[in-house]
């Protein structure tokens, strides 16, 4: 996990998660399960009620490499 993840999960974590229903300061886990997330910091749905916002991505760089 880079920096930039770490932020965005601590900025997640002052929320709850209307997707797996975690609770504020838990982090997120694949749903049904006790697994958290690995690859991402959060969820979107709780990223983007934590305020969490990053510019989309170019479509070029879906493309490259």
């Amino acid at each position: 996990m880079n920096l930039e993840d770490q932020v965005d999960r601590d900025r997640a974590l002052t929320v709850g998660c209307r997707y797996c229903l975690a609770e504020i300061g838990e982090p997120c886990v694949r749903k049904g399960t006790s697994d958290q997330l690995r690859n991402f910091a959060a969820h979107p749905s709780r990223l983007t009620d934590a305020g969490v916002v990053h510019a989309p991505l170019d479509s070029r760089e879906l493309r490259r490499g």
